[in-house]
C-alpha cells in the first residue's frame, strides 16, 4: 500500500484484497484518497464484514480519530456519514468504545461538522450511550441546541415531534439544559405551551423539559401566559393524560417553591389555584406520583401570600379525611409521600404555635379559660374528698390501677367511662376507703394560679380539655402531684413543651423529615391530637416516676428525659388509632428505654472501636498479646484432655464408646486410648511423640474419611473430623469432635502446638472479645474525652532552654 497504487484503489480493487487497517490509516495520502472517493466509501460502508473488522480494531479507531484531516473529510462527506449512521452495527461498535467517543467530542472541528450534518444528528440522538458522551462537551451541546431550537418552532409536524422528543430525553442532563437556557430556550418552550393547537404529546414533552430546568433552578419561573396554560391543565374538567397532569403539578410546585418577590409566575399560581381546585387529584389512587405532586403543591401554596387561607382549608376535617382515605389507607406510602405528609402535618400543627409562644393573661383575654378550669376544680370537691382519703387504696385487690404503678397498667380508657370515639368496656366500679393511719380530709384551696407568666395559653387549653374529657383521671393525677409537693400547673407546662417538641410543633419542616401521625389526619380526632397525647403523657409521667422511684429534683429531671424518649418511641409506631397509641405507650416502659439507651451506647462504642484510627492502632499493638493468651488457653484445653466418640467401620458413631486424648504438661507427648464415660482409661493408653507429628488435616483430607468413601458419611462426621499425620506407626491419629466448638479449639490447639497460625472462627471471635475488653479497660481513664483521628501537632522547639525555676528564685 503506497501512494503509487492509487489507480488500483480508485478502481475498487480495495474490496478484493486483504489489507491491514493500521497500514491503511498510517498512510495519510491513502486515507485522503479513500475518503475523497465517494463510490469507494459507499462500498466500504456497505460491506459489513469490512466495517466490523475496522470497528473491532480499537487501534485503528484511535488512528482515524486522531487524524483530523481524515475526520473532516469523513464528516464533510454526507453520503459517507449517512451510510455509516444507517449501519447500526457500526454505530454500536463506535459508541461502545469510550476512547473513540471522547476523541470525537474533543475534536471541535469534527463536532461542528457532525452537528451541521442534519442526517447525522437525527441518527446519533437515537443512541443514548452516544448522547451521554456527546453532551459532556459544551461545544457539542451548544451546536445541538442550535439545531433543536429552529425545529421546535417549525411548522413541520415531523420536525417538531422529533425535536421535542429528543428534548424530553435530554431533560435530565444538566449540561444540555444549561446551554438550552442560555440560548433562550425557555422562552421558546413557553410560547409553544401557549399555542392552543399544541397536541397533548407535544405539551407533555415541553413540560418535561421545563420541569428539568425548574428542578435544577436554572430559572425560577416561566412566563405568566405559560403558567396560566399549565394551571388550565390542572383544573381541566375533561380527563387528560396522566403524564401531563403529573408534570403540570410538579412545575407549579417548583414555581411556587422557588418564588421571589415580584415574581409574576408564582403570584399567578397563588391567585388562580387553591386547595379545592386540586384536591380532586388526591382521589387518583392508581397514580401515587400525582397524589404526591398534589400534596406537594398544597404544602408549597401554604407558604405563599394566601397561606393563612390555604391552611384553614388544610386543617378542615373534610380535606384531612380525603388525605387519610386516599393516601394513608392506601399503602404502601413511598418515602417522598411520607415527607409530604410530614410537611402537611407540621404546617397544620404549627397553627397553634402562637399559643405556645404567648404567656397566659389570667386577668385579660385568657381570664375565661382560667376561670373555667378553676371552677371545674371547685365543683369536683366531692371527687377530691373521696380520692384524697387514700389515693392508692382499692377494695378489689385484683384491680390494678394506673396510679398504683404495677407492671400491668390500666389505660385511660379503662379509668374513664367509654365514649363512642374512644371505645372500650365499662370499667369496674372502684371503691376507695380511708386507712386508719390516714388523717381525715381537710378542705384545701386547689385553685390554680397562672399569674406568674410562666405558662403558655396552650397549657391551659390542654388542662381544660383533660379536665372536661377525663374528669376523674384529672382529679386523681392532680392529687398525686399535690401529694408529691409538685405544682400541677408547672408539671403540665413541662409536659406541654415536651409534647410539642416531640411532634415538631414550633419548628419549620425539615428536609429529611418522614415521620407523620395518621391520627392527625382522622376527621374526628385530628383536631384534638395534641390534647390526647398530652393527657396520656401526664399519666405516663406518673407511671415512669414510680418505676424509677424518683424522689429528688435531680430524679425529676431524669424522669422527664425518660418521658421524652417514651413519647418519641410511641409516636414512631405511627399508631392508627387511640387504642394502638395506648398500647404503644404501655410497652415503652422505663426498663425498655434503659435497654434502648444501653444498646445505643454499645453500638456507638463499638463503632468507635472499629473506626477511630488511634484505637485501631492500639488494637494492632495489643493483638500479639491477645493471640498469645488464646494460644495458652488452647494448649491448656489440650492438657485437660477430652473424650471423643469412636467411629465404627461404617463411618457411624459407636454408642457408649469413647476415646480420651490429652497433652502432657511438658508438651512432648500425646496420650490416647479407650475410656469410660467418666473419662478414665479402660486399658493401657498409647503415646505419641509430638516431634513425630508432621501435619494436621481436616474434613475430606483425613485418612479415616477416605477409608469410608464406600459408605455415605453423615455431614456432621465429615465436618468435625480431623487427623494428626505421623511419620511412624500408626501413621495417624483420627478423631471426630462432638461439636463445632470442641473442633475449633482442638484444631487451634494442635496448630499452636505445631507452630502454625490459628485461623478458626472461634479464634477470631475470642480475639475480638479480648481486644474489645482490653481496649475498653485502657480507655477508662479518658472516658468522655473526644479522641481525634489525627495526633495533635508537636510544638516547635523553644529558642533556648533557660527555664526559670521559682524554687531557686
Amino acid at each position: 500500500l503506497t501512494e503509487e497504487n492509487r489507480d488500483q484503489i480508485k478502481d475498487g480493487c480495495i474490496l478484493k484484497l486483504v489489507f491491514s487497517p493500521g497500514e491503511m490509516v498510517s498512510s495519510k495520502a491513502l486515507t485522503r484518497e479513500m475518503v475523497s472517493s465517494r463510490a469507494l466509501t459507499r462500498e466500504m460502508v456497505s460491506n459489513r464484514a469490512l466495517t466490523s473488522e475496522m470497528v473491532s480494531n480499537r487501534a485503528l479507531i484511535r488512528e482515524m480519530v486522531s487524524n483530523r484531516a481524515l475526520t473532516r473529510e469523513m464528516v464533510s462527506n454526507r453520503a459517507l456519514t449517512r451510510e455509516m449512521v444507517s449501519n447500526r452495527a457500526l454505530t454500536r461498535e463506535m459508541v461502545s468504545s469510550r476512547a473513540l467517543t471522547r476523541e470525537m467530542v474533543s475534536n471541535r472541528a469534527l463536532t461542528r461538522e457532525m452537528v451541521s450534518n442534519r442526517a447525522l444528528p437525527h441518527e446519533m440522538v437515537s443512541i443514548r450511550a452516544l448522547i451521554r458522551e456527546m453532551v459532556s462537551s459544551r461545544v457539542l451541546t451548544s451546536e445541538m441546541v442550535k439545531v433543536f431550537l429552529p425545529k421546535i418552532l417549525s411548522q413541520d409536524e415531523d420536525k417538531r415531534t422529533w425535536a421535542l422528543e429528543k428534548l424530553a430525553l435530554l431533560s435530565h442532563d444538566p449540561v444540555f439544559l444549561s446551554e438550552f437556557v442560555s440560548a433562550e430556550g425557555v422562552s421558546a418552550l413557553s410560547s409553544l405551551v401557549c399555542d392552543p393547537s399544541l397536541t397533548a404529546q407535544h405539551a407533555s414533552c415541553c413540560l418535561k423539559t421545563l420541569l428539568g430546568i425548574l428542578t435544577r433552578r436554572l430559572v425560577t419561573t416561566v412566563e405568566e401566559a405559560a403558567v396560566k396554560r399549565i394551571v388550565q391543565y390542572v383544573m381541566a374538567d375533561s380527563p387528560l393524560e396522566t403524564e401531563l397532569i403529573e408534570d403540570s403539578l410538579a412545575i407549579l410546585r417548583a414555581i411556587v417553591t422557588n418564588r421571589k418577590s415580584g415574581d409574576e409566575g408564582s403570584s399567578c399560581v397563588e391567585r388562580k389555584l387553591g386547595v379545592p381546585d386540586v384536591i380532586h387529584h388526591l382521589w387518583n389512587r392508581d397514580n401515587p406520583r400525582i397524589q404526591q405532586n398534589t400534596l406537594g403543591l398544597i404544602n408549597a401554596l401554604a407558604g405563599g401570600a394566601r397561606g393563612e387561607r390555604i391552611l384553614q382549608y388544610m386543617v378542615a376535617a373534610r380535606y384531612r379525611d380525603t388525605v387519610h382515605r386516599n393516601i394513608i389507607l392506601n399503602p404502601p406510602v413511598s418515602e417522598g409521600m411520607a415527607h409530604e405528609l410530614y410537611v402537611y402535618q407540621t404546617l397544620i400543627l404549627n397553627l397553634r404555635e402562637a399559643k405556645l409562644r404567648t404567656p397566659v393573661d389570667a386577668t385579660g383575654v385568657d381570664q375565661k379559660l382560667v376561670e373555667d378550669l378553676n371552677s371545674f376544680v371547685v365543683h369536683a370537691e366531692k371527687d377530691i374528698r373521696r380520692y384524697s382519703v387514700n389515693i392508692f387504696a382499692s377494695a378489689d385487690p385484683q384491680t390494678t390501677e394506673e396510679l398504683q404503678g404495677s407492671n400491668k397498667t390500666v389505660s385511660m380508657m379503662e379509668l374513664e367511662n367509654a365514649t363512642p370515639m374512644m371505645g372500650g368496656k365499662q370499667p369496674r366500679k372502684l371503691i376507695y376507703h380511708r386507712s386508719k393511719s390516714t388523717p381525715e380530709f381537710e378542705s384545701q384551696n386547689y385553685a390554680m394560679d397562672f399569674s406568674s407568666g410562666l405558662f403558655c395559653q396552650l397549657t391551659v387549653e390542654f388542662m381544660l380539655y383533660f379536665a372536661q374529657r377525663y374528669m376523674k383521671t384529672f382529679v386523681r393525677v392532680m392529687l398525686e402531684e399535690v401529694t408529691l409537693a409538685h405544682s400541677f400547673p408547672v408539671v403540665c407546662e413541662r409536659v406541654t413543651r415536651l409534647v410539642c417538641e416531640s411532634v415538631g410543633l414550633g419548628r419549620p419542616p425539615r428536609k429529611e423529615g418522614r415521620l407523620y401521625q395518621p391520627l392527625v389526619f382522622q376527621p374526628n380526632l385530628g383536631v384534638h391530637f395534641l390534647e390526647e397525647v398530652f393527657c396520656r403523657s401526664v399519666l405516663l409521667l406518673g407511671r415512669t416516676r414510680r418505676d424509677m422511684k424518683a424522689r429528688t429534683a435531680e430524679d425529676e429531671e431524669k424522669v422527664f428525659t425518660v418521658l421524652r424518649r417514651q413519647l418519641l418511641e410511641a409516636l414512631a409506631t405511627k399508631a392508627e388509632s387511640v387504642t394502638k397509641l395506648d398500647e404503644a405507650l404501655r410497652k415503652v416502659t422505663y426498663g425498655r428505654v434503659s435497654e434502648l439507651w444501653e444498646s445505643e451506647r454499645e453500638k456507638k462504642a463499638q463503632q468507635l472501636l472499629e473506626s477511630c484510627l488511634p484505637i485501631l492502632e492500639l488494637r494492632s499493638t495489643r493483638t500479639p498479646d491477645m493471640i498469645r493468651l488464646i494460644k495458652e488457653q488452647r494448649l491448656g484445653m489440650l492438657e485437660e484432655g477430652h473424650k471423643f466418640p469412636v467411629i465404627n467401620q461404617r463411618g457411624q458413631k459407636e454408642k457408649k464408646k469413647w476415646r480420651l486424648v490429652y497433652l502432657t504438661n511438658n508438651h512432648k507427648l500425646i496420650h490416647y486410648g479407650d475410656c469410660s464415660e467418666q473419662g478414665k482409661f479402660l486399658n493401657r493408653f498409647h503415646k505419641i511423640q509430638v516431634s513425630n507429628v508432621t501435619n494436621l488435616v481436616t474434613g475430606k483430607k483425613c485418612p479415616h474419611v477416605k477409608d469410608f468413601r464406600r459408605h455415605k458419611l453423615e455431614q456432621e462426621v465429615l465436618d468435625l473430623s480431623f487427623s494428626l499425620i505421623l511419620d511412624c506407626e500408626p501413621h495417624s491419629l483420627d478423631l471426630v469432635a462432638p461439636n463445632q466448638a470442641i473442633f475449633d479449639r482442638w484444631v487451634d490447639g494442635f496448630n499452636a502446638l505445631l507452630g502454625r497460625d490459628m485461623s478458626s472462627n472461634a479464634m477470631m471471635d475470642d480475639l475480638k472479645v479480648l481486644l474489645d475488653m482490653e481496649v475498653r479497660l485502657l480507655l477508662l481513664d479518658i472516658e468522655g474525652i473526644q479522641i481525634p483521628n489525627k495526633p495533635p501537632p508537636v510544638p516547635q522547639l523553644p529558642p533556648n532552654y533557660h527555664f526559670h525555676d521559682e524554687s531557686n528564685a
